[in-house]
């Protein structure tokens, strides 16, 4: 602030823990970090398998145009879903 020109600033003594705000204090909120960091890491992991069960199946299905054009279509419904759910949020 002092740089900003609020001089009369400068002579304020400002404590350590000035622009810290403590929301909640909790012994779990550990637990709840590791959590939300296996749920980060398997955001990236699980889409891998979901791609190759998708192949698998495209692999084993009889009529694979069929397959693949059905597939796309449900596809193409859940992402439309999705992105309606978030355009309401």
């Amino acid at each position: 602030m002092v740089n900003a020109g609020l001089g009369f600033l400068d002579k304020v003594p400002i404590p350590d823990d000035a622009g810290e705000v403590v929301l909640f204090i909790s012994k779990k909120l550990g637990v709840v970090k590791d959590g939300v960091s296996i749920l980060d890491t398997l955001n990236w992991i699980l889409p891998l398998p979901a791609l190759v069960f998708f192949a698998a199946a495209v692999i084993i299905s009889g009529d694979r145009r069929r397959f693949l054009m059905v597939a796309g279509t449900y596809l193409a419904m859940a992402v439309s879903l999705i992105l309606v759910d978030y355009t309401k949020a």
